[in-house]
């Protein structure tokens, strides 16, 4: 996908799909979508595509090896989405930006998860703490449950994180505040 954005932001796409003709200009920039692509392969990867002389020969190689491997990282994405646990009450924030990532992922893959499903794994994934939060929306929402979206569980579940995060890192400071008055 960032191969065919950046071809297409500079009018190059076509050539992911076709060979340029005989013009020399053409043939430039077929060259430079070339180049470009293959000095963004790691080494071991390059070595096997080299010979590919034009973009849409690298393209179609190198679609006809990764496409393949699709069903299966589509596949691990959704094991992960659903097997994630955050146990560090801290690291809340960076485990539901996680979660949006795999999702967003998985979008981008055409993979569709059901908003009740993706609720889900958010809240069986959190830790028990931010349950008394979950409990509340749902309360809230119970007479219209599919109104309590995924990204507003998130943002309440974010929230009290930066709150708690927020009142622990104010009681270290009161406890070192009253720590260094002892001393004195």
């Amino acid at each position: 996908m960032r191969v065919q954005r950046a071809a297409g932001s500079i009018g190059y796409d076509k050539y992911l799909t076709t060979a340029p003709t005989s013009v020399a200009d053409q043939q430039q920039q077929d060259k430079d979508l070339l180049n470009g692509i293959i000095g963004k392969l790691p080494d071991t990867i390059f070595r096997h595509y080299k010979n590919k002389p034009t973009s849409k020969e690298l393209w179609d190689a190198l679609k006809q090896d990764y496409d393949a491997k699709d069903t299966l990282t589509e596949a691990s994405l959704e094991k992960q989405l659903f097997s994630l646990t955050c146990t560090n009450t801290a690291k809340v924030g960076k485990h539901l930006d996680n979660l949006i990532a795999i999702m967003d992922e998985l979008a981008n893959r055409r993979v569709t998860i059901p908003d009740s499903q993706f609720k889900s794994a958010i809240i069986s994934s959190t830790p028990d703490m931010y349950q008394a939060t979950v409990k509340a929306l749902i309360t809230v929402y119970r007479e219209k449950p599919s109104k309590l979206t995924p990204e507003m569980l998130i943002a309440a579940i974010h929230a009290e994180a930066q709150g708690k995060n927020f009142t622990s890192s104010s009681n270290k400071s009161q406890e070192s505040v009253n720590y260094s008055n002892d001393n004195f």
